[in-house]
């Protein structure tokens, strides 16, 4: 939930056709809308276990809430799965990996919550449909979670440890993380 709009568009588009199957009103074979949602946000708790919460923090970007949206209708929400910020990275760099698409941390998010929630799944006689959104490009993201540097930085990814002085150095030389110049090189190359 970003302002909730896709969310509640689509879920009375659903409803009207009879299809929406909510946590209130199971249907068999019946449309079921699953909300990805970063841990920290409010939404998850309130919708799997009637909670509030305060709100926490996280770096996922244009969705979770520390407020329900106006139009933001949690009624048509079967259930919620919580998505860490590093669940969220990870599936929008291995979307970009394995498909060449370079999605947005929302669209980690909601990948990372289809992933989650279909594992849990029990195995089915005739295969589960579920439908996501690529909600977003990663363009605004080349220096955030695609960035190797940032993901260490942040704790995202952990670097094999040495247990000695270079476990403590941000950019190592014997790895290639650091820029070096010889006396050779123009002012204007430094």
């Amino acid at each position: 939930v970003g302002s909730a709009g896709t969310l509640s568009g689509i879920g009375h588009y659903f409803k009207k056709l009879g299809r929406l199957s909510t946590k209130d009103k199971p249907m068999k074979g019946g449309v079921r809308l699953v909300l990805a949602d970063p841990v920290g946000s409010i939404l998850a708790p309130l919708i799997n276990e009637n909670k509030k919460v305060t709100p926490g923090s996280w770096l996922v970007e244009g969705m979770g809430e520390d407020f329900i949206p106006d139009i933001c209708d949690l009624s048509l929400v079967a259930e919620a799965v919580a998505i860490s910020d590093a669940e969220a990275f990870h599936a929008a760099r291995e979307l970009l990996a394995k498909e060449g698409v370079l999605s947005g941390s929302s669209t980690g998010c909601i990948l990372a919550g289809a992933l989650k929630w279909c594992r849990k799944q029990p195995k089915q006689d005739r295969p589960l449909n579920v439908v996501t959104f690529i909600c977003d490009s990663g363009a605004k993201y080349l220096s955030k979670m695609f960035n190797d540097f940032w993901m260490i930085d942040n704790g995202f990814i952990q670097r094999p440890r040495t247990n000695d002085l270079r476990d403590l150095v941000a950019r190592r030389h014997d790895l290639g993380e650091d820029y070096t110049l010889r006396e050779d090189h123009p002012v204007r190359q430094a």
